[in-house]
Order: C-alpha cells, then structure tokens, then sequence
C-alpha cells in the first residue's frame, strides 16, 4: 500500500478560505484610502477651483462615507450633505424666481451699490462639478489601487 501526504495541505486550506476576508479587509481599507483623498479633491475644488467659498457650508458639507462590507460587496465613497450642492454639481438649465421670504423686499449689492427689489429672477446656473470632476480624475487611480489591493491579498 502506498500512502501519500501533502505536506502542508492544512496551512493550504486554511490560506485558501482566508483568502475571501483578507481581499475584502485589503478592499476595504484600500476604499476608506480612496474615499478621504476623493473627499479632499472635493473639498479642494469648492475651495477656488470650480467654485469660490463664501460660507464654508458646502464646504465643510463634503464628507467620505464609511467603508461598509457585506459578504458580497465592499462601498464606501464620499458626497455633500448640504442641498444646493447638487445645482452646482449638476447646474439648473432654467431661470427662476426669488421672492422675500421674512421681509416686504430683497436688499443685495451689485458693483457696491444697495438695489431693493420685490423680486428678481435668477439666471440658469451653470454646472459647476466638484464631485463627479473629482471622481473622474480619480478613476484610474481608484482602478489600479483597487486591483494592487485585490493582487496583494491574493498573494499572500
């Protein structure tokens, strides 16, 4: 009778049903990385380059998501909780009316002179992208740093 023995077959099976946690803690991690750089070139585009700060709100607005992980998927990314963010991101092709709200008229300034109005219509408004601009400038970069992280795991 002849037996044979693969030397190392449980350190083998125990790598090979690893190998799904670890790709997914190596995704995730390589996600959480991808969505705060994505947030920071957001943040650095509302800042002067798309748009100029006047606030802060829209801003201070743009957070990443948290990396979540299921058996099936790892998402994380980042967006804007302030609302008018997305008619900047995506502009409005209309013109629309402004009416006062708390007051009998609108007081603004134009070339430092105070005009009153009972209304004014507000031109279509250009789209202005900070988001999806940013996440077009990160595509390869998150295409590689997702496929070194999947290869890394795999390899181990």
């Amino acid at each position: 009778m002849i037996t044979a023995y693969l030397v190392g077959d449980q350190e083998l099976i125990a790598k090979l049903s690893a190998m799904p946690r670890r790709v997914q803690a190596g995704l995730a991690r390589a996600i959480t990385r991808l969505s705060l750089e994505g947030e920071r070139l957001s943040k650095q585009k509302v800042s002067g380059e798309v748009l100029h700060v006047r606030t802060g709100a829209l801003r201070s607005g743009i957070h990443a998501i948290p990396t979540t992980s299921t058996a099936t998927e790892v998402k994380g990314g980042w967006g804007s909780s302030v609302y008018y963010g997305k008619f900047h991101e995506f502009g409005v092709p209309h013109s629309w009316e402004i009416l006062p709200k708390s007051a009998r008229a609108l007081a603004f300034e134009i070339n430092g002179q105070t005009v009153f109005a009972m209304r004014v219509m507000h031109p279509p408004l250009p789209e202005r992208s900070f988001m999806r601009s940013a996440l077009r400038e990160m595509a390869p970069r998150i295409k590689s740093e997702i496929e070194a992280a999947v290869n890394q795991e795999v390899q181990r």
